[in-house]
């Protein structure tokens, strides 16, 4: 395992012990037997570690989402798979690494410069599954980016409306449960309303 991957494991498991406001780069420092100096030779700060590890996450659930995905069919199933795999990594992140963070703060990192391509990845995937089903004619002919966009948008809107980091722990763990099932429905109803009826 290389220096930033060492760097990135006792990242997580200092966020995960101490959240993210309470771990300094000393600890995450001692977990690798590195000297705060050389921690910011591989990361400029806490914030840009945040961002490495919330990324290293993100590629290892879409890894398993992928396998996963290629299991179902229809594509309208296979789109609400894909939404609910996100409220799940969602709720994972905010509930085991991130859960002292205010909602600000979340929000603000989502529209951050280093989350805009795990958005855009996740547009483009969702965009993905609506070629193949337009390709299928499973879905009408549309604009597939703009539509996934629009899914993503919803499924976040739900999210930050309903599953605010301010709330106890278990009132926000039923909030995600319920928030999935709600956000499914939402893009249902988006999804039968490009199904070919033919």
């Amino acid at each position: 395992m290389d220096t930033k991957e060492q760097i990135l494991e006792a990242a997580i498991e200092c966020f995960t012990r101490f959240g993210y406001g309470k771990t300094t780069m000393s600890d995450i420092g001692k977990k690798v037997g590195m000297n705060k100096a050389s921690l910011y030779y591989h990361y400029k700060d806490k914030e840009a570690l945040y961002h490495a590890v919330i990324s290293k996450l993100r590629r290892e659930h879409n890894l398993v989402l992928r396998n996963e995905l290629h299991k179902i069919s229809p594509y309208d199933k296979k789109i609400i798979a894909f939404i609910k795999a996100e409220v799940n990594f969602t709720k994972s992140i905010a509930m085991n690494y991130f859960s002292d963070l205010a909602d600000n703060e979340v929000q603000a990192g989502e529209t951050s410069a280093a989350y805009k391509p795990i958005i855009r990845e996740s547009i483009e995937s969702i965009a993905a599954i609506i070629d193949e089903g337009i390709n299928d004619r499973f879905f009408k002919n549309c604009d597939s980016m703009h539509i996934a966009e629009m899914i993503l948008n919803v499924g976040r809107g739900f999210l930050l409306a309903n599953c605010p980091l301010n709330k106890p722990l278990a009132e926000r763990e039923s909030a995600y449960d319920q928030v999935k099932l709600e956000i499914s429905e939402a893009v249902q109803l988006i999804l039968t309303g490009l199904m070919n009826t033919k």
